[in-house]
């Protein structure tokens, strides 16, 4: 009795802590500042986000650090991607981002129109998507998206307006 009273109590608990679903809910759309063209939002989407590459290192030393890898739970590798975005494919009126952190996959499909950047999540890997639910850390890496792209616009529109003159910024 004990025993079954423990299980199904800790199966309960298992449960509760478990991943923690929540309805889809994109980004709302991104407002292209004045003066910036849809080319000009997609260039600075791109430039948004920068590729971080592996090091490079000996052939010892990655053996080395695999092995620390696969021995330290808390060991960070040197020679693994880090967690993030990254640009999956530039489409003639969208961006494609992914985001990788552990065995977990985000994509997010930003669609450009002559006035708004639309975020839209696209897909998934091991959160837990269904057509109307998603692991709430999705929305969250989604957002943080749609706020690198918001300011790489206003980053790029204030260039643009002040047509390379710094002086005009102070």
């Amino acid at each position: 009795m004990k025993t079954t009273v423990w299980l199904l109590l800790s199966s309960m608990i298992v449960l509760m802590v478990g991943c923690r679903t929540t309805a889809i809910r994109n980004p709302e759309p991104i407002t292209i500042p004045p003066g910036l063209t849809a080319k000009d939002a997609k260039a600075a989407m791109v430039l948004a986000i920068s590729p971080r590459p592996v090091p490079d290192g000996e052939n010892w030393e990655k053996i080395v650090d695999s092995l620390l890898s696969a021995r330290f739970w808390s060991y960070k590798s040197q020679f693994q991607a880090e967690a993030g975005w990254f640009i999956e494919s530039v489409e003639p009126e969208a961006v494609v981002f992914g985001y990788h952190r552990r065995a977990h996959y985000l994509r997010v499909r930003m669609e450009i129109s002559a006035t708004t950047v639309s975020p839209r999540i696209d897909g998934s890997s091991n959160l837990e998507q269904t057509k109307t639910s998603i692991h709430e850390n999705a929305l969250e890496w989604a957002d943080e998206l749609a706020i690198t792209v918001r300011a790489a616009l206003g980053r790029v529109s204030a260039l643009k307006a002040n047509s390379g003159d710094v002086s005009k910024t102070q």
